[in-house]
């Protein structure tokens, strides 16, 4: 009988605490409960702020955040304002030898006490954590890297040499921006590019969709795990693109070199395409819209199970001719229609 009390104490002791959060929150209490390997951990919303308007001017820029959202954003002087609402963060920077250092220094991670055991919170009206950092948009910046767990991120008329960004969970967007090299990795949520002229792109997502518009530069590289891309009136002189699982389309496109590969999805591509293109499909119907006229292209266009249409008239069979242009379009469908036009 003592065993069967002692079995229901557990259960009870839980409902009563559910019970007594739900009063106070309901009543004006905003608490968060963190319980870690080092004890238990009370957050208030509170506000831990770093802010410096009057930086002096840098050339690099490093940054690793665990949980905020940054902007980089294009002003007429250098300066960092850091906004935290959580005790488990304890946000500094660093100038020096023209690097900013950039760190918001999760509690785990300097103490090494591991993971949230559990976490029961009631700050759901709480700000998210962000942190805002001004450059002077006349000027160009040598290296920036910036690597962000949770949050998004918005870079806006940023000119740089080189940028890296790897960001786990959150929207990102970048607009307005030259650069030498972009290298950029994103585990989920939305990628959005806008007016960025970049000699060389590499980009690779796994989850969400890539959205790219008015990009101009040299090399792209964009690889896509589950989600789709999507371009639209980008100028490139060579592009290799990769979609697992998602349709794959390209507007307004120029170029003299593409190589699509898609698992499945759908690929409609509609432009110039100049040099040699090739197309690899698995699953998935291919609508290819060029520019130049048939004469210019060498075509070799074949399909596993599905039609082949050109101009608006279905072929025979599989397509093979030589063209002595410089100029080809190569089309490999496993398993869908193919349909391809010429706009001379």
């Amino acid at each position: 009988m003592k065993r069967n009390k002692l079995v229901w104490i557990g259960p009870v002791l839980l409902i009563v605490g559910l019970v007594l959060m739900a009063v106070g929150f309901f009543c004006g209490a905003k608490v968060s409960v963190y319980v870690t390997s080092q004890g238990v951990i009370l957050e208030d919303g509170s506000l831990n702020q770093r802010t410096e308007n009057q930086l002096e001017p840098f050339q690099n820029l490093d940054i690793q955040l665990e949980n905020a959202e940054l902007r980089l954003i294009p002003s007429d002087h250098y300066g960092i304002d850091m906004c935290y609402y959580n005790k488990q963060y304890n946000p500094q920077f660093l100038l020096k030898d023209g690097t900013l250092t950039v760190r918001d220094n999760r509690q785990e991670d300097r103490d090494g006490s591991g993971w949230v055991l559990m976490n029961i919170d009631l700050l759901w009206n709480s700000r998210r954590n962000t942190v805002d950092i001004y450059y002077d948009a006349s000027q160009k910046l040598e290296k920036v890297e910036i690597n962000d767990g949770t949050g998004t991120v918005w870079i806006d008329g940023l000119q740089a040499g080189e940028l890296t960004l790897d960001n786990d969970i959150g929207d990102i967007t970048v607009k307005n921006m030259e650069l030498g090299r972009l290298t950029l990795h994103q585990d989920i949520g939305l990628l959005i590019m806008k007016n960025n002229r970049i000699d060389h792109t590499e980009l690779n997502k796994n989850t969400g969709e890539l959205s790219v518009d008015q990009l101009m530069g040299q090399e792209l590289k964009a690889e896509v795990e589950i989600g789709g891309m999507n371009f639209t009136a980008c100028e490139l002189e060579h592009a290799e693109l990769d979609c697992a699982l998602g349709d794959a389309a390209m507007r307004q496109w120029s170029s003299n070199g593409l190589k699509v590969t898609s698992g499945n999805g759908s690929i409609a591509i509609q432009g110039h395409l100049g040099g040699e293109n090739r197309v690899d499909s698995n699953l998935g119907d291919v609508d290819i819209e060029t520019d130049m006229p048939d004469a210019q292209y060498s075509l070799d266009i074949q399909t596993a199970l599905g039609a082949i249409t050109v101009d608006g008239a279905e072929s025979a069979g599989n397509i093979a001719r030589k063209a002595d242009t410089g100029h080809s379009i190569t089309v490999y469908a496993a398993a869908g229609n193919v349909d391809l036009s010429f706009n001379p």
